[in-house]
């Protein structure tokens, strides 16, 4: 009786381990571009600013976003860090979209450099710099992620 259970035991370690390399297969999400840059009210001496991020799950599993670490640059000075511990679910062969808002210090804003940059500059480019940190079941990956845009200034 105790063989038939430790074989039974040793069975249904093997096929779980089997299963499981099948999850190589998984393909992670990736954070494409972008869009839909605003700029909202000024308080305090910052500028609230927001922006969608398009992300794509080409999986048919379903992920959820645990960390993000984002910094925040204007022609590739720093103006403001996103950082969120918020758990965000993203449905399986979806392409969601996630706004995020940040309040950039006008100081980083204003700084004599960064005024001469966006001066000669056409459109001053809107880059998103860090990580993005996903999981599926037991599985977990952080993304890097490079994104940059050009954007538009409000007139004040």
């Amino acid at each position: 009786m105790k063989l038939i259970r430790l074989c039974l035991i040793i069975f249904t370690i093997a096929l779980s381990l089997g299963s499981c390399a099948s999850f190589k297969d998984v393909q992670m999400p990736e954070i494409e571009r972008i869009s839909n840059v605003r700029t909202g009210e000024l308080r305090e001496g910052r500028l609230a600013i927001s922006f969608i991020t398009e992300i794509r799950n080409p999986d048919k599993l379903k992920f959820r976003i645990r960390r993000v670490q984002l910094d925040v640059m204007l022609n590739g000075n720093k103006v403001g860090e996103i950082s969120s511990n918020r758990v965000i679910r993203i449905r399986n062969l979806l392409q969601a979209q996630v706004e995020w808002t940040l309040m950039a210090d006008l100081k980083a804003l204003i700084k004599p450099g960064m005024l001469l940059s966006l001066a000669l500059s056409g459109r001053p480019q809107l880059g998103v710099e860090g990580h993005v940190r996903v999981s599926k079941f037991i599985f977990r990956k952080t993304i890097p992620v490079k994104l940059n845009t050009p954007i538009s200034l409000p007139k004040f």
